[in-house]
């Protein structure tokens, strides 16, 4: 941290990102979850440049510009995991909503790519990883039905599960 401060002060780079990612995963394994996200946070701004919030709870819903997807995807999907783990600690529906907000987030952003990038590699390595953390968030969202039996849940599911098809059938 200290090096990139010196050598790249407040500009925002992958390196301070890369940084960032490994220590929100070390407060991950120390499970000091709060901070790690906190980190993951930083990182995503670092990943991508033209986002600029330190709220722990946002995501970024649309995007643009030329940005590190990949690890941007990560950071999200990571964010994503430590939400839904501080959820099976405490049975709080807000932390909840937030990891189901990082996934949504994440899964916007393989469909941005699917629309701007020319690169078949670049979008079928993307679902392919996608693919990988499609039931999260459809399991969370039934998880979250069953709590509250609010069918706003049931409906997140269904989307998250077309979005899933509609990615696979693209290919």
């Amino acid at each position: 941290l200290a090096e990139n401060t010196k050598w790249s002060g407040a500009k925002k780079n992958l390196k301070h990102g890369y940084t960032l990612q490994n220590i929100a995963r070390l407060k991950e394994s120390q499970d000091s979850l709060q901070l790690a996200i906190q980190a993951y946070q930083s990182a995503m701004l670092q990943f991508y440049p033209s986002y600029n919030s330190l709220d722990s709870y946002a995501d970024p819903d649309t995007f643009s510009g030329i940005f590190s997807y990949l690890d941007l995807f990560n950071v999200l999907i990571a964010k994503g995991d430590v939400f839904e783990k501080i959820f099976r600690q405490t049975d709080s529906v807000h932390h909840l909503d937030a990891s189901l907000k990082a996934y949504a987030s994440a899964f916007k952003l393989v469909h941005y790519v699917d629309q701007m990038y020319d690169s078949d590699d670049a979008r079928l390595f993307l679902n392919s990883i996608k693919y990988g953390v499609h039931d999260k968030p459809i399991q969370l969202s039934l998880t979250a039905y069953t709590k509250t039996k609010k069918k706003e849940y049931l409906s997140k599911a269904y989307l998250f599960d077309q979005q899933n098809k509609a990615s696979i059938l693209t290919y």
